[in-house]
């Protein structure tokens, strides 16, 4: 497997690290950055760190044993230089991302939830505490852990299984779950408030305004497939809502000022196993559409076929991206336009993958991104 390391301005690509780390077939994205090496999981349950100048791994961990169906670790979610990773047999793990020695190690004892969160951010890591959606003896609870030795400091007993990353606005917790959006005092854990509007995506939080994309019948819409939905952060009253095209749920994005969606097309394009979708930049404020990219009557045109896209303010960043005679790649977006920056496709780098999830990271004006998976054929 091999890691890009791209620059933002003008999609100049620099291969830097290929790695062969014990045994490991496949690299799992996203990855993180700490001082300056690249930190990434491994499908063979290792934490490793890759320096960019050498393309050398630094270090590598393993994350408890290896072998059998839940060996997958998920994404490191990397703050100073500390890196937290869920290895595989359950195991929360806090790494020293200098040396990576384990700091400590905690077993959660909620089966099979390695993988369901592989590829993905699982955890919400703020200053003191760390807070995880599991499930435990046929209870869905949310855990919080003390981010400086693991300890439990609470499980809240939700009304069903947390279906995304939980947010912070102000001192409100929000969890999205199978059944709707509930939200918590950040410091007494007290339930504040619950939206029954069924499964709900991982929240963004833009000017007091929630959105997220969650099932049609709950709220009264007759639509199938997805509607997207903004809620009040403070009270939970829906704001507004429309219809977003097909079943596949993408988690939407924001750089702050504008949420950016995808609206699956249910239509595949030629070559590619995943359906096609287009980016959409929305105002939480009321909804509106602010831009969108593509012809929806010709879906093969101009569309995504991978993961969510990464906002950072200017830009708008697709690990997959399929262009009419160009082919799949990597692209960057004007997040304020949706105009096209740059595209980098497979017939000039022809092992950038099509079917990664979510797998990049902005650093200092420099795109990293994982290649976890084999080029389909052209």
């Amino acid at each position: 497997d091999s890691i890009f390391k791209i620059s933002a301005a003008d999609g100049a690509v620099e291969l830097f690290s290929t790695l062969q780390v014990g045994g490991a077939l496949e690299l799992l994205g996203p990855v993180d950055v700490v001082d300056g090496s690249v930190i990434v999981s491994l499908t063979n349950n290792f934490l490793v760190s890759a320096n960019p100048d050498t393309r050398a791994a630094n270090w590598e961990t393993q994350l408890g044993p290896t072998g059998g169906s839940r060996s997958i670790p998920s994404a490191p979610v990397c703050s100073s230089t500390v890196c937290y990773v869920l290895g595989a047999a359950d195991i929360l793990f806090a790494i020293n991302a200098i040396d990576g020695s384990v700091l400590w190690s905690v077993p959660l004892g909620a089966p099979d939830i390695a993988s369901e969160v592989t590829g993905q951010r699982p955890m919400l890591v703020t200053t003191d505490r760390i807070f995880i959606g599991i499930d435990f003896e046929s209870t869905q609870r949310l855990n919080v852990y003390s981010r400086s030795s693991g300890e439990l400091l609470k499980s809240i007993e939700l009304s069903a299984r947390a279906s995304g990353v939980p947010s912070v606005f102000g001192d409100s917790l929000i969890l999205s779950t199978l059944d709707g959006i509930d939200a918590f005092d950040f410091n007494t854990y007290e339930l504040r408030w619950r939206a029954d509007i069924g499964f709900a995506t991982s929240p963004v939080i833009v000017d007091e305004t929630i959105v997220v994309l969650a099932t049609p019948g709950a709220i009264g819409s007759t639509d199938t497939g997805q509607i997207a939905v903004g809620l009040d952060v403070e009270t939970g009253e829906v704001k507004w809502s429309f219809s977003n095209g097909g079943p596949r749920f993408l988690n939407p994005t924001t750089d702050g000022r504008l949420v950016y969606i995808m609206f699956p097309t249910g239509l595949a394009g030629a070559g590619f196993t995943s359906e096609l979708a287009f980016p959409r930049a929305i105002n939480p404020a009321n909804g509106s559409i602010v831009w969108q990219v593509g012809d929806f009557q010709d879906a093969r045109s101009r569309a995504l076929v991978g993961g969510e896209p990464l906002a950072v303010p200017g830009y708008l960043f697709f690990n997959d991206f399929l262009e009419e005679n160009v082919g799949s790649g990597f692209a960057a977006l004007d997040s304020n336009t949706g105009a096209a920056l740059w595209v980098i496709s497979d017939s000039e780098y022809s092992v950038i993958d099509r079917e990664s999830t979510t797998s990049v990271l902005v650093h200092e004006g420099q795109v990293f991104r994982n290649n976890s998976f084999p080029t389909l054929p052209k």
